[in-house]
């Protein structure tokens, strides 16, 4: 056989076995649909940031960012209606709080009075988000955000009638996100009152301290002596981490590193409180320096006697 029949041969072997592989490839894998639904979730995602970037949207029912059902929003609510938000920001919490440096405020004005606000610093697990979820009124047993809380409260005093509520979220001295609705009220207010009453009583009497991931004596007693700039008295630190979280630059040097924990207060008028706090401690190049906070989550109110 000459050297170009030979090279035929050959090409038309590896044709072969390319077409062959590659069609019992897709015969034995049945997940084309799957990945092509994946990608047109991204994309959705992405164009979901997109079209919403600075707005706030609101249900009757728990939102979840990139799988919005168009059909179940609303801007009209009544005063029996949960209500439950995602805010949309045009950059990260990361660039917009130069890296948790900024507080993100998020207030509730009725009738173009605010009424609450709430002030936090976002959890190293979620400063690289464009969006969150939040919780405007939502029952004790159904919320899994701290503000609503503050934000129910600020419902409590409202009025029969219709109202215009707007929800805006500011960091610095700039509205990063903003959005409206009509809470109509005419049907009484009973409803928000209770379930102010119930962050106020019933949802706090069991909580307890979460138990400890690791013991670390030294971190625990370092953890406390730290913060001293929250009010009333740091009485106990529970670290709910297995370890250190190691933060890198680009260039894949260590920067700083942090831990989570749950610290328990008696605040000054008596009472306690459990707050989420994330600590992290600065790498200078050789070592590792003091402990000092860096980012505030969730806070409850706690019985005294709970605190263990």
């Amino acid at each position: 056989m000459s050297y170009k029949s030979a090279n035929i041969v050959l090409f038309i072997f590896i044709l072969f076995f390319a077409t062959n592989s590659n069609s019992q490839n897709i015969k034995n894998n049945s997940v084309p649909v799957i990945i092509e639904d994946s990608k047109q979730s991204n994309i959705v995602t992405s164009d979901i940031n997109k079209q919403k970037a600075g707005k706030i949207i609101f249900s009757n029912s728990p939102i979840e960012p990139g799988k919005v059902n168009q059909s179940g929003l609303s801007d009209t609510f009544s005063s029996t209606d949960n209500i439950w938000g995602v805010i949309y920001l045009k950059d990260s919490f990361m660039n917009l709080t130069q890296s948790n440096k900024y507080e993100v405020n998020q207030y509730i004005i009725v009738d173009g009075n605010e009424t609450a606000r709430y002030s936090f610093r976002m959890l190293p697990e979620k400063i690289k988000q464009t969006f969150l979820k939040t919780e405007i009124i939502v029952p004790p047993d159904k919320a899994l955000t701290k503000g609503v809380k503050h934000y129910v409260r600020g419902f409590s005093g409202i009025t029969e009638g219709r109202h215009d509520v707007k929800v805006a979220m500011r960091i610095r001295d700039d509205t990063v996100a903003v959005g409206s609705f009509t809470l109509d009220c005419n049907d009484g207010t009973e409803y928000i009152k209770e379930l102010n009453n119930d962050y106020e009583t019933k949802s706090m009497k069991s909580l307890m301290m979460p138990k400890p991931v690791i013991r670390d004596v030294v971190l625990e007693a370092d953890i406390l002596n730290s913060i001293t700039d929250l009010p009333g008295t740091a009485l106990k630190a529970v670290i709910t981490d297995n370890g250190w979280t190691l933060i890198k630059n680009l260039s894949g040097e260590p920067v700083f590193r942090t831990i989570n924990s749950a610290i328990a207060f008696r605040k000054p008028e008596g009472n306690c409180s459990m707050v989420f706090i994330s600590f992290r401690q600065d790498f200078d190049g050789k070592k590792y320096g003091k402990t000092h906070k860096y980012a505030i989550g969730n806070s409850y109110d706690i019985p005294c006697e709970n605190v263990k």
